[in-house]
């Protein structure tokens, strides 16, 4: 008895506790809870008063944006933090019951008290995870309108008109105000200068003479050693492969960008450690220490790409263009960050219009030079490639002549822009292409490093491979597969914040250049259907994009991952043309959609034309949902025998509307996949290669039969194209008017080699025939 009582005070405690706990926990929680929410409230009330207060100031709403966020992942929070509370009163109010029927017995006070005060608690926590909800789809909604009024102010300075540069009247309103522009530029030179010689002591000296000597070291000696040192170790220690290449290429990509940006940061912080600077000259020095990182960034990108030896080289060109265009990139970036500063001091000095116009014009038409001579330089190497090959052209894929259409358009668009008077426009066109570049390049590089990192590291023969199949027993076929295929999601990835980065200029948000020129142009409305230039450029772009995705995915996988796998060419066939037909069904979907085209439109517009053409589509569709039954259900695959009609051949291609078979005689028999489907086709390989030849011939009764048999027999076997497994055998089908019909049959490892095997055996049997005396009835 003495045991058992402290085990009942333990359970009774323990219940009294938890009963405690369901109590007071929301009554703890509550106050704090109920705290968040009201800030969050406040907040969000500031927010929606300051929206229109600020709507001419781009980075104040900037600001306001990332308080909407903060103030969603606030609220969240708490109601996460409030759910399990509130579980655990669902469950002790089940465990309770309901309340008692009228005719029922009466519950005990205790009970009916707790199960009131549970449900008091209840409606309580809901009602503050509901008031959370809404102020996160509040903050959300206040998010979005934010959003709007961004991109509204992008458009409206994006195509904002001033006066063009080439009128008399902006050089003479630049000249009227030249005087003050450079009063403003000396007072703020002369400002800084004073604050700098103001500190000029012994001990800010020496700081300011050792970041600067600090800087120098970082900048030229430190990187070269860096450099050097990584190329030794490489060509040293590193296996003879491709991830040695990239990897050296990645590490010039670091040491060129970590120099100068360390560099920059010390030179920075030594000046405000000895408070040299101003407030406007501060500001300034912080623009040049991140465009020093651009430049960097930049320069270290054409260094990685552009390696000085061909052996270490990522991309396949020449010498001698690598030796005419390795400068540009360090140009572009120098005239691209020398135009930030500008702007950004033309913004401490308040600079006049004419002068700030001036400059903007200046920036757009340097940087555009600078581009336009890299291009043109690209385009004398070609030219001196094409005469020297005598009118033969260099390779050079379709994509790389697009770009470069496209990037001498958008010069030319900077041009005129600039010079009519769009100055913001041409400036923004010209940084986009910049901007397009370092992407470009970036995700080139990387796309190379994770190829190579990636298949390198999971490689059958390497160490991992080998360490893998040792100890789980994973066939070296199998690491090379995951090595692939961990390729593949790392270029997917690389992909999709690629195109993140290219939309970021844009505004926050996914919809883009091609969304506001669909809100700037409403267009018109057929039926239900709205037509606009802005969604019509959306569609051809994500179509384009889509297309240009299932490409490469389609080309990775029949050219790298499938090979590696254990499936015959046929199936990787299937597996790729299957992927490939999918992939251009959602990009061509996804494109309608964009466009404003859904299935009910769709459906809507296709019963408004005519009978005939329904009849046309269907034969179209049917010969299409036919292809894809026999790449899912694989009846007839590439590479079979197979017998339409009176004609045989080779399954050479099943493509979107009908299947090729190469016939015997070299010509190709272009066959509807409907007909495959609905109509007797013979395949002759489907279940085995396995095919038999057969040879019939009749004997006059006088000769032995034994003796013909066996020659039969030793002619079949002596070929080198009969199998032994099935054997070959010789019949006889009957005797007949004085003479023994003979039926031989034999096997071959493939339906193709039948024709030849049995005019080899006839020629043989026949010449044996002659000489045993044996004549053909």
């Amino acid at each position: 008895m003495w045991q058992r009582q402290p085990v009942s005070l333990r359970r009774l405690l323990s219940l009294t506790l938890c009963l405690l706990w369901i109590s007071l926990a929301p009554a703890f929680a509550q106050s704090g809870s109920d705290d968040g929410l009201n800030a969050a409230n406040a907040d969000l009330d500031r927010i929606q008063a300051s929206i229109e207060t600020m709507a001419q100031d781009d980075a104040a709403l900037g600001n306001l944006r990332a308080d909407t966020l903060r103030i969603q992942d606030a609220t969240e929070l708490i109601a996460q933090e409030l759910t399990p509370q509130l579980t655990a009163l669902d469950a002790r109010l089940n465990e309770l019951g309901p309340g008692p029927a009228p005719d029922a017995q009466p519950e005990s006070p205790e009970v009916q008290q707790e199960r009131a005060d549970l449900s008091r608690q209840r409606g309580d926590i809901d009602a503050r995870i509901k008031r959370a909800r809404l102020l996160s789809v509040a903050a959300a909604q206040a998010g979005d309108q934010i959003t709007a009024k961004r991109r509204a102010l992008f458009d409206e300075k994006l195509w904002q008109r001033t006066k063009s540069v080439l009128a008399p009247s902006f050089w003479g309103d630049l000249n009227r105000n030249l005087p003050r522009d450079a009063s403003r530029l000396h007072d703020f030179a002369s400002e800084n200068f004073s604050s700098l010689v103001g500190v000029a002591n012994p001990r800010n000296i020496a700081i300011l003479g050792g970041a600067l000597a600090l800087a120098l070291v970082l900048m030229v000696p430190a990187r070269r050693w860096l450099e050097a040192s990584a190329r030794r170790i490489a060509i040293g220690q590193m296996p003879a492969n491709r991830l040695r290449r990239s990897a050296l290429a990645m590490w010039f990509l670091v040491t060129t960008i970590l120099a100068p940006s360390l560099a920059a940061i010390i030179l920075y912080t030594a000046l405000i450690s000895v408070g040299s600077l101003t407030d406007g000259a501060e500001q300034l020095a912080w623009i040049a220490a991140t465009t020093v990182f651009v430049v960097s960034y930049i320069t270290g990108l054409g260094r990685a790409i552009l390696m000085d030896k061909g052996s270490w080289r990522l991309a396949p060109i020449s010498d001698e263009t690598v030796g005419r265009i390795r400068h540009f990139p360090f140009l572009i970036g120098v005239v691209a960050g020398s135009g930030t500063l500008l702007e950004q001091l033309n913004t401490l000095i308040g600079a006049s219009l004419p002068a700030t116009i001036a400059g903007s014009c200046l920036i757009a038409l340097v940087t555009g030079l600078a581009i336009g001579s890299m291009m043109w330089t690209l385009t004398r190497i070609r030219r001196k490639a094409l005469r020297a090959k005598e009118g033969e052209a260099p390779p050079q894929t379709l994509f790389w002549g697009l770009v470069s259409v496209a990037v001498w358009l958008m010069l030319a668009a900077t041009v005129f822009f600039s010079l009519s008077g769009y100055v913001a426009l041409g400036v923004f066109i010209v940084r986009q292409i910049t901007w397009l570049a370092i992407i470009g390049g970036t995700v080139y590089l990387l796309m190379q490093f994770a190829d190579d990192f990636f298949t390198s590291v999971f490689s059958g023969e390497g160490a991992i491979g080998r360490f893998v199949y040792t100890m789980i027993g994973l066939s070296p076929a199998a690491v090379d597969q995951v090595g692939l295929l961990l390729s593949g999601l790392s270029r997917i990835v690389i992909l999709f914040l690629a195109v993140a980065a290219t939309l970021a200029p844009f505004g926050a948000g996914t919809s883009g250049l091609p969304g506001r020129l669909n809100t700037a142009t409403a267009g018109f409305t057929i039926g239900e259907v709205t037509i606009s230039p802005g969604a019509i450029l959306g569609a051809v772009a994500i179509f384009i994009l889509g297309i240009t995705i299932v490409r490469a995915v389609h080309g990775w996988l029949t050219d790298k991952y499938l090979p590696k796998t254990s499936l015959d060419a046929a199936v990787r066939t299937s597996v790729s043309t299957t992927f490939r037909y999918i992939g251009l069904i959602v990009s061509t979907g996804a494109a309608l959609s964009y466009a404003g085209l859904n299935l009910g439109n769709v459906a809507l517009i296709a019963s408004a034309l005519s009978v005939g053409i329904g009849f046309g589509l269907q034969a179209i569709v049917q010969n299409f949902i036919s292809g894809l039954i026999l790449l899912a259900e694989r009846p007839i695959k590439i590479g079979d025998w197979v017998t339409v009609g009176d004609a045989e051949g080779d399954v050479r291609h099943i493509n979107v509307r009908a299947t090729q078979i190469e016939l015997t005689d070299r010509s190709t028999l272009i066959v509807p996949n409907s007909e495959l489907i609905t109509k007797s086709v013979r395949n002759k390989t489907l279940t085995n290669s396995i095919a038999r030849l057969q040879m019939k011939f009749s004997v006059p009764a006088d000769n032995d039969p034994i003796a013909v048999r066996d020659l039969l027999l030793s002619s079949m076997r002596s070929h080198q194209n009969v199998l032994a497994d099935p054997a070959p055998n010789v019949f006889i089908d009957g005797v007949s008017d004085g003479s023994v019909a003979f039926n031989a049959i034999a096997f071959v490892s493939s339906p193709r080699s039948v024709y030849s095997t049995r005019s080899a055996l006839w020629f043989d049997i026949l010449q044996r025939f002659r000489a045993m005396g044996v004549r053909l009835s």
